[in-house]
């Protein structure tokens, strides 16, 4: 995959990548983000510059330990800035306030992900993207392996924490390669502890009362005699509390914060095969996207988000609620009908 990225960076003229994240950057993008920079510098001399509106904790600890930097504001476009990649995003809204600056940006466009399905394949210039792999760290990992390029210890080391977080500690994208990936980085240095150091968080406050107050606000459905659906809404910590309502048993969750300009949904599934919870939001968010709302959704079959801009009135929300719930049952439904047909 990344032999076509090699010979882009080898024939421009680019001089500085502008490397762009999604909303509250988790790990895996920022880690991707920085060993693609330095990847790409040692296949021809560039300098690199990572932006992200916002950052998560783990993020915000890593950038700290490495005494590195992020930047926040807009880009100063000029001759020596044409070249713009996009990494671990699937659609332009999770951007944020960056997004406006690399949808019309006039110069050259990669995309680098691995979600299941991504919205940026067909606009820009060149896309990479896996959905197999379990992180867009272990996709980086693979390149670096591919295209005889060492990595250096710190890099390994963050590759190796970027696929923990995203693959929630090898649960998830986790195949034998993985494992041969894994071995590739620890002998070019990388250390599983201090990559392993770099998750370690200890919920604030407000996060814990977050998943409490969720609890009071949830609203369920068996589905099939046996599959909890479970949907609330929240402020804040909308992927905690769904992480945390999949822990307590539910097989299928749908929680939505309200926020000052959007309203953010997060869906989690576990273990249902052939269903996919990154498809149930395209769909859910294609519904919802009219005169009055953007909304955007997409993911992986077990971790999805949806973005509705401006944030709807709380009867917008039950509807989404209970239409979610109404997609679960369909998709569901037509993928065991389908099931039994093939047995047929």
């Amino acid at each position: 995959m990344f032999h076509e990225y090699h010979e882009f960076i080898l024939a421009g003229e680019h001089t500085r990548l502008l490397i762009f994240l999604h909303h509250s950057a988790d790990p895996d993008a920022l880690c991707a983000a920085i060993a693609l920079g330095e990847m790409s510098n040692q296949v021809k001399k560039v300098d690199y510059l990572i932006y992200s509106d916002k950052l998560n904790r783990s993020t915000k600890r890593i950038l700290q330990d490495l005494d590195l930097e992020i930047e926040s504001q807009l880009p100063i476009v000029d001759e020596h800035s044409d070249f713009v990649v996009t990494v671990d995003i699937a659609n332009f809204s999770q951007l944020g306030k960056f997004q406006s600056f690399v949808e019309n940006f006039e110069g050259s466009r990669i995309s680098i992900d691995h979600h299941h399905t991504n919205q940026l394949d067909k606009i820009v210039d060149l896309y990479i993207g896996d959905e197999n792999a379990g992180s867009t760290c272990m996709m980086i990992t693979k390149a670096f392996h591919a295209l005889n390029i060492t990595p250096s210890p710190t890099i390994s080391t963050l590759l190796i924490s970027g696929h923990m977080y995203d693959s929630r500690r090898f649960l998830h994208g986790t195949t034998e390669e993985t494992f041969e990936m894994m071995i590739f980085l620890i002998q070019n240095g990388g250390k599983f502890i201090q990559a392993n150091e770099y998750l370690q968080n200890q919920m604030s406050l407000s996060e814990r009362i977050a998943r409490i107050k969720a609890g009071k606000r949830n609203v369920y459905k068996i589905l099939d005699k046996k599959l909890l659906i479970v949907t609330s809404s929240i402020a804040a910590f909308e992927s905690s509390v769904a992480r945390s309502l999949i822990g307590t048993g539910a097989d299928i969750v749908f929680v939505v914060a309200k926020k000052k300009d959007e309203l953010r949904g997060s869906g989690r599934i576990s273990g249902i095969d052939g269903l996919s919870v990154g498809d149930i939001l395209i769909q859910l968010a294609s519904e919802f996207n009219d005169d009055t709302y953007t909304a955007t959704g997409g993911g992986h079959n077990a971790a999805a988000g949806m973005n509705i801009a401006p944030c709807p009135s709380n009867n917008v929300i039950n509807n989404l609620q209970d239409r979610f719930i109404e997609l679960v049952e369909e998709y569901y439904y037509k993928n065991q009908f389908s099931d039994s047909l093939e047995s047929s």
